[in-house]
């Protein structure tokens, strides 16, 4: 492959800087603090308790949470200082011949130009963001509210009638806060109280979303389309499937193995230098326009400022926010950059189709033997990155490859242990306010369909618990919340006899 040679220097990229300012400015009212240091424990789903057991034949499932606010006030305190810690790169370590064709293949790859450039205008950015999720500040209050729409519409306003070298400070004045989900450690649930994985969930300001939709919308897309072969986010479950069978059949061939990576804590570990590249893949979009309001949402992102648990604003330094429209197309390109580098390094060429998978930090890529498993790890460390490693993430062609949250097996269909479907139907992840019945049965059901094993469980469900069965019927239907190949979010009804007859493949 020949690479196209781009001018990279003499235009301006962005460089992030933080900008230091007096955050006793930020208008926080007594209700907003109260509403973020209130935290919404997820219950225990004690009345399905039985119908588990029966169905899994399983004994002795906790009843008890180790969760409390304290616990999660602990927490914060410790992550949010990594957040906060300067991150780099180790340049001594980098060949930095490796990393420029690197990004010039990237560049090559997706080739974003001033043609594919457009904005969307209001009503279609606010299609395509949730109305029923927190607005973050200044209102906290649900997206789809009339006052919240308003009060976003000022925001716009203000901010472009801002001149340029004012609106970072315009938007830093618009910080993020933590809200928190909880995710039960599997092997836990036999312990006398179970254990939760706490994450943070940036609630990132109406505001900021609004500009990011308007101004990366189109490259969103693009990213999509342009890196199907390595990029799996927008495709539904038979085109991973798909993905992972091209990989599986190309270390068939080759005679090699895969690498099923695992990040530890990735998007605290993102250090600056990732938006100064990011910024260079739109060295050919000429808009001066585009270029200012880029640079000021990077910026942001970069420098991100956020409510702690110590009642005041803090910065990140590099990171990135679970809350961002950003963060998918974000977190791939700089884990799609370090396996480009891989691929580079280990096999001196180009990544050509069935290299490697990503999407966001979760990644599989074909390796000559064990031995590369030490350089890959080596090589993540270079950017900061800290790869988990452990027997089971090195497979073979026939084994089953580790994606997405998954066990694929050897037709590519995905599968979960037991342990894992009990601890996310009993332990759910957050606080739900719907009562009654149908809100277990709907999680349990929208579980089970997403693996190879749906129709057997969904027999054992109506076999082991009448009661329940007569409470969801086979032509009932689901509510989902549906994301497409553009970002797209919409609730969509689907009837369960659908998901009886495709399973996952209707994912």
């Amino acid at each position: 492959m020949e690479l196209k040679d781009y001018k990279f220097f003499g235009l301006r990229f962005i460089r992030p800087r933080l900008i230091r300012i007096n955050y006793g400015a930020v208008n926080f009212s007594a209700k907003a603090k109260n509403i973020i240091r209130t935290y919404s424990m997820p219950g225990i789903e004690l009345g399905f308790k039985k119908t588990l057991q029966k169905v899994f034949k399983v004994e002795n499932l906790s009843e008890k949470s180790t969760l409390s606010p304290s616990l999660i006030e602990e927490y914060d305190t410790k992550e949010l200082e990594v957040y906060k810690r300067k991150k780099f790169f180790n340049m001594s370590g980098l060949d930095l011949s490796l990393l420029k064709n690197s990004m010039l293949w990237i560049l090559q790859t997706l080739d974003p130009k001033l043609s594919d450039y457009y904005e969307l205008d209001n009503e279609s950015i606010l299609k395509i963001l949730p109305n029923d999720s927190n607005s973050g500040f200044p209102m906290f209050k649900r997206k789809g509210d009339q006052d919240v729409r308003e009060q976003l519409m000022r925001d716009v306003h203000s901010y472009f009638k801002t001149r340029d070298n004012a609106k970072p400070l315009f938007l830093a004045l618009h910080p993020t806060v933590i809200f928190h989900r909880f995710v039960v450690k599997s092997e836990s649930i036999y312990d006398d109280a179970v254990t939760y994985k706490i994450r943070n969930v940036w609630g990132v300001p109406y505001l900021i979303l609004y500009l990011e939709v308007k101004f990366l919308f189109w490259f969103k897309v693009l990213f999509t389309n342009r890196m199907g072969d390595f990029f799996t986010s927008g495709s539904n479950r038979v085109d991973i499937s798909n993905k992972i069978g091209i990989v599986r059949d190309k270390a068939k061939r080759e005679g090699k193995y895969i690498l099923c990576g695992d990040i530890s804590g990735f998007d605290k570990s993102v250090p600056p230098p990732f938006y100064t590249l990011f910024s260079m893949l739109f060295c050919n979009v000429d808009n001066e326009f585009f270029r200012t309001n880029l640079a000021n949402l990077l910026n942001y992102t970069c420098y991100t400022p956020f409510f702690g648990v110590d009642n005041k604003v803090s910065n990140t330094i590099g990171s990135t926010t679970s809350g961002s429209y950003l963060t998918t197309i974000f977190n791939s390109f700089c884990t799609i950059l370090v396996l480009t580098y891989i691929i580079l390094h280990l096999h001196k060429r180009f990544p050509t189709a069935g290299d490697f998978l990503a999407q966001g930090d979760d990644f599989i890529i074909i390796v000559n033997d064990f031995d590369d498993l030490l350089e890959v790890k080596r090589i993540f460390r270079l950017f900061n990155f800290r790869l988990k490693l452990y027997e089971e993430c090195v497979v073979s062609y026939v084994g089953e490859i580790i994606f997405l949250g998954f066990y694929w097996d050897m037709m590519n269909a995905p599968n979960q242990t037991d342990d894992w479907l009990i601890s996310r139907i009993l332990y759910p992840e957050k606080f739900v306010e719907l009562a009654g019945p149908d809100r277990i049965i709907a999680r349990y059901l929208t579980l089970i369909f997403q693996i190879v094993r749906w129709r057997s469980l969904f027999k054992l469900f109506y076999e082991y618990d009448p009661h329940f069965a007569r409470k969801m019927r086979i032509n009932d239907y689901l509510d989902l919340r549906i994301l497409d190949r553009n970002g797209n979010i919409s609730k969509n009804r689907f009837p369960i006899e659908y998901f009886y007859e495709v399973g996952w493949r209707g994912f």
